[in-house]
């Protein structure tokens, strides 16, 4: 009897090895089929994250190489400002009298539409110094963000252009031999920007010159954009030779054509004042985005 039982005990025994044994060989085989799976998973995710890229890839060169004609077609269609020349005596004024330019700080309550009206300028000027003179003059009236009409024109100054200035500009003697001086068109200016918000890239600068001939643009209220300061407080710059640099910068510097060329805005005239104006708006809308409004 005792061996009797002894035995069904080793049997129910070798029975629960062999039932946790052929257990444990489908479970591994569950297993195998599951990594098989995730690896076949994990290789078809791979495959279309390179398709992904190809296709990103293509659409920007596209872009890249469509960019700037549709950027002249934009800019070739904005309805132009006839420019009215005048006689009005306008005194020149002491860029040293000139308050301070008080960028606009974007805070919790701008609103995305209330930065939807605005004008944007952009002076082309023989060197950077407050001494030279202005080549060309151009506004971009922009209504919700879509400009509807254009204000340019070619400046004759009373010294020659600088060889590197015109290398820079396409600006030459020549075109500018016939244009008017900028006191001649300086009132029609100031009527075309009316009491606009106004919008530069390095506002000041433009500001500064025509502070210089004439243009009080402070004795009415409004908010002045600047996309070079919007730029350094959102876009990281490449940090200083012999600074750490973790490789996570974003343009090399602030000019405009870098931060263009970041933001995919393509054309081919840099340096001309129209399309700087269009560029710099842009590039101002682009930026928006970066504040969360």
């Amino acid at each position: 009897m005792g061996w009797t039982i002894l035995a069904i005990f080793v049997l129910c025994l070798v029975c629960a090895i062999a039932s946790n044994v052929q257990t444990d060989k489908i479970e591994k085989k569950k297993q195998a089929e599951q990594r098989v799976k995730d690896m076949a998973k994990r290789e078809e995710e791979y495959k279309k994250e390179v398709e992904e890229k190809k296709r990103r890839l293509q659409e920007l060169e596209e872009r890249r190489k469509k960019g700037p004609q549709l950027f002249e077609e934009e800019l070739n269609g904005i309805e132009k400002a006839s420019v009215t020349l005048s006689d009005e005596k306008i005194n020149n004024n002491l860029v040293s009298a000139m308050g301070d330019i008080k960028i606009y700080t974007f805070r919790s309550d701008t609103t995305l539409a209330s930065c939807g009206n605005y004008t944007v300028i952009d002076v082309e000027t023989t060197g950077l110094k407050i001494q030279s003179e202005i080549i060309e003059l151009s506004a971009i009236r922009v209504r919700d963000f879509k400009p509807i009409k254009a204000y340019t024109t070619l400046i004759k100054p009373k010294k020659e252009i600088p060889f590197d200035i015109t290398d820079l500009t396409g600006i030459t003697n020549e075109m500018v031999s016939d244009a008017p001086s900028i006191k001649q068109v300086l009132p029609d200016f100031i009527d075309f920007v009316g009491k606009d918000n106004l919008l530069g890239h390095n506002l000041p600068f433009d500001l500064k010159f025509l502070y210089k001939y004439g243009f009080d643009f402070q004795k009415n209220r409004r908010r002045y954009y600047d996309t070079l300061e919007m730029a350094k407080k959102t876009v990281r710059k490449m940090p200083p030779p012999g600074a750490y640099d973790n490789g996570s910068w974003e343009v090399m510097d602030y000019k405009l054509d870098s931060l263009c060329s970041h933001f995919e805005i393509y054309r081919n005239t840099a340096h001309r004042s129209l399309s700087d104006c269009l560029a710099t708006s842009k590039l101002f809308q682009r930026l928006l985005k970066r504040f969360d409004l």
